[in-house]
């Protein structure tokens, strides 16, 4: 290739970089939560957050994690407070506030340090 023809690329390539850091950006979850029975033994759950300091009734649900039961990702990429609940039929409603930091020390500055909450749902 000739060094003109490189230079030509060169936007091009660092345009990709950029684009695959806001990638691992996205990904990095704010709240992991793992809800429980009165027993200790994970459950599934309907599980939501909200983020208090921007829209305290605004409550969207939570992912699943994979196939692991009672597990779920709330919230990706923002710092600031969150409120996570998790209710299921028979259970009483649980419902936590954490704070989630930025990790400064990523490249990006848009990681977050992810918290995790676990909430014991117990019988009514």
């Amino acid at each position: 290739m000739t060094a003109r023809r490189l230079l030509a690329l060169a936007p091009l390539a660092l345009l990709a970089l950029v684009a695959c850091q806001d990638v691992d950006c996205m990904e990095a979850p704010a709240v992991e939560v793992q809800v429980l029975d009165p027993d200790g033994e994970p459950m599934d759950a309907v599980v939501e957050y909200s983020r208090p300091d921007i829209d305290p009734d605004g409550w969207e649900a939570c992912e699943e994690d994979g196939d692991t039961l009672g597990a779920y990702i709330c919230g990706r990429e923002h710092t600031g407070s969150y409120a996570v609940r998790a209710s299921a039929d028979g259970y009483v409603t649980q419902e936590q506030e954490v704070e989630v930091a930025l990790d400064e020390e990523y490249r990006g500055q848009c990681m977050p340090i992810t918290e995790s909450v676990e909430l014991q749902l117990e019988a009514e």
